[in-house]
């Protein structure tokens, strides 16, 4: 997996490479190929970082030679970003209370707009006094920034 990916440095990262010995060959492969500058292997992270000149190598050529020491190789699509899929998958993290209140701001105006448009004041009224709490929380939360 490309972890990172700029112009004259990639940073892989694999499992296969916190392996001594696949972290080994895979850092004696790149040495052979003309234009890498410097190697810094990680195998606590299992990662490589590379330093390229760009005039002498492609990204795509590094790549290349990794991919017998690899699982899966990792591509670099049109747009010169890397292809971040790999086989560990990172949760998600739960959300956030700023996030939560945001979304209550947007929800709660949104269906207090469209209550108003169909002709239901009750909901209207609901969905505004909702609307006010969840604005008085953010402006409390929020008191040092809004309230200057």
């Amino acid at each position: 997996m490309v972890a990172s990916f700029v112009e004259g440095r990639i940073r892989i990262r694999h499992i296969s490479l916190k392996n001594q010995d696949t972290l080994g060959k895979a850092v004696e492969t790149l040495k052979a190929n003309n234009g890498i500058e410097l190697i810094k292997p990680n195998r606590n992270v299992g990662s490589l970082l590379v330093f390229y000149d760009k005039a002498l190598t492609k990204t795509d050529e590094i790549l290349d030679a990794l991919h017998s020491y690899l699982w899966e190789k990792p591509i670099i699509g049109k747009n010169k970003t890397p292809n971040r899929k790999s086989g560990i998958k990172r949760p998600q993290a739960p959300i956030s209370k700023r996030q939560a209140v945001n979304i209550g701001l947007i929800a709660s105006l949104s269906g207090s707009l469209l209550a108003l448009l169909v002709n239901a004041k009750t909901a209207h009224v609901q969905l505004g006094i909702l609307f006010t709490i969840t604005s008085l929380i953010h402006i409390y939360d929020n008191k040092k920034t809004l309230l200057k």
